[in-house]
Formats: structure tokens, sequence, C-alpha cells
């Protein structure tokens, strides 16, 4: 079990053409090394890549990369070792970890064939292998109660301003936020349940303030091990998907891609998150209906009135 203090990471971020999807390819990746425990990171690999279609201008507003900039890039089959070479023995990092992993990354080595035809049940072994730590799961579960954010939020958060987007910038910013966050989610207790930080907690124990509930609760867990520090990753990103999911249902949506799910080879967040009924005394399925002035009234799982002759006092 390798500890996670004095463990060698390497922070990686990518530019793009656009969002994921068949048309977007990288334009810029970089690659940064540090250690866990210390604040001392470095660039060890970053270059523009020449993609094979047009960077369209909406694309180069965010990042300022145009064609002209990597007219005489290498290509991404060029890059790939490089870039592979940088995160060999290392913890791969980043910010929104799966989306870098399986739409820059993975897609254009399948694009390269460098995959093979069962390229997204290989990129799933891959990811497992590689080991990826994705700081956007442990912001969510120390700070922001599962909402998505920005990397130059976190960044502000900690005292960085970061003049996004850059891949260099992006990685080398990513790489300076290991220590600080995962020291908070230490502190807050995050990593405590799969859901994320839980209230009163600190490390070594309670913060005691003479509840005996809180005295009687469970200690918290001490990781020490990369591996123990990637087990929590996984419950908690799967559990912050599954609530995402539910939360945009409730709201009218269409939830956003699981990634996690999806790289773990496990089925994505699919269930009913309607109310569900009780059984009311005379034994029918009924459901607790609460108007917006307070009012209570007790309906038949369909929606229609419910009356019979049992009192629900």
């Amino acid at each position: 079990m390798t500890p996670i203090k004095g463990a060698p990471f390497a922070a990686i971020d990518f530019e793009s053409t656009g969002f994921a999807g068949p048309d977007t390819h990288v334009v810029e990746v970089a690659v940064v090394h540090g250690t866990f425990g210390s604040d001392d990171v470095r660039v060890a690999y970053s270059t523009r890549v020449r993609p094979p279609v047009s960077i369209p201008e909406s694309a180069a507003r965010v990042h300022g990369i145009t064609d002209a900039d990597v007219a005489n890039a290498p290509v991404w089959a060029d890059v790939a070792g490089p870039v592979a070479d940088a995160l060999d023995g290392r913890l791969p990092v980043a910010y929104n970890a799966p989306a870098d992993f399986l739409f820059w990354y993975v897609e254009e080595l399948r694009r390269a064939n460098l995959l093979g035809d069962d390229w997204l049940s290989r990129a799933g072994a891959v990811w497992r292998g590689w080991r990826w730590l994705d700081l956007l799961v442990v912001r969510k579960a120390t700070k922001t109660r599962g909402r998505p954010g920005k990397l130059v939020e976190l960044a502000a958060e900690h005292g960085v301003q970061l003049d996004a987007h850059g891949a260099t910038g992006d990685a080398f910013t990513t790489a300076m936020l290991v220590r600080p966050l995962l020291r908070a989610a230490w502190w807050a207790g995050a990593y405590n349940s799969s859901a994320g930080a839980q209230p009163k907690r600190w490390v070594g124990g309670w913060r005691g303030d003479g509840d005996d509930e809180d005295d009687s609760a469970e200690e918290p867990v001490k990781l020490e091990t990369i591996q123990q520090l990637l087990d929590w990753q996984r419950g908690a990103a799967l559990y912050q998907e599954r609530d995402f999911a539910d939360y945009i249902r409730r709201s009218g949506g269409q939830p956003p891609q699981s990634y996690h799910h999806l790289l773990e080879g496990v089925e994505a967040p699919t269930w009913d998150t309607g109310p569900k009924p009780t059984t009311c005394r005379c034994g029918a399925p009924t459901l607790r209906r609460i108007g917006q002035d307070g009012a209570l009234a007790i309906v038949n799982a369909d929606g229609s009135a419910h009356a019979c002759e049992v009192s629900h006092g």
C-alpha cells in the first residue's frame, strides 16, 4: 500500500476545439508534477496540438488558441507517447477527471487507433488501473454539498487568481490545490462517508460540544494510503452523481452523463424520484400532499381525493 504522503502525482489538463463530441479535438495538453504533502510543483510536459479540424472562433475566444498558433504543432499521435511518459509512475490528478480522461485522452487515443474497437471497455480498465484522483469530487464532498463548480472558483477559495483557460495554467493550478484541498477535506471530515463531509467532525475525533449523541457516533476514518483515498473517492463520486441526477430530475431537467458510473462499468442512476406512497390504516396506498400554504391533505396514490372512515390524526 502506497502512503499518501510522499507519493508522486501528475496533474493534467487539456484545451480543445469545443465541448465533447465527435468533432472535438485536443489543441493543448499539459502535465505538471507534484508530490503529496509538498507545495513544490513543476511543469513536466506542455505542448499545443494540431487538430484535424479548424478551431472554431467560439473555442478560440475561450482559450485564445487559433489555427495559426497550432499550424506547426505536433498531431496527437506524436503527443500521446510523451504524455503517457509524463504520467508514468504517478497518480493522475485532474479537476473533473472523467471528462479529461474519457473525452480527451481516451478519445484521442481511439482516434489514433491506439485503443482498438473495444475502446470503451479498455478505457474503463485503464481508468481503474491508472486510478485517477478527481479534485472536483473532493471539493463537492467538502464544500459545495454536491454542487458542481469551476476550477477558477476553487482557486479563488484558496487565494489563487487563475487566468483561465490554458492547459498549463489550469494543470499548474490543479497541482497547487492538491495539498490545501485534501487538507481542507481532512479537517472537514469529508472522508467519513461516501456522501462527503459530516457535521462536527474533526481529525482524531469530534469537536466536543457536550452532545451525547455526537459522542457515541462513529469515529472519523484516518486515510493513510492512496488506495484508501481512491476507495473513498469512488464511493463519494457515485453518490454525488446519483444525488445530482436526482436533483436534476426533481427540477424537471434531464440528468447529465454520469461519468464515474460509465467508467466504473456500473448502471447509471435511473430510479423513479417521485413520491413513494405509504399505506393508510384502511389499507389503501396514499400520499401526503402539502400545499404552498402548508395545508396537509391525504390523497390516493394517483392524486385523487382519499376518503375513508379511518382517522389520520
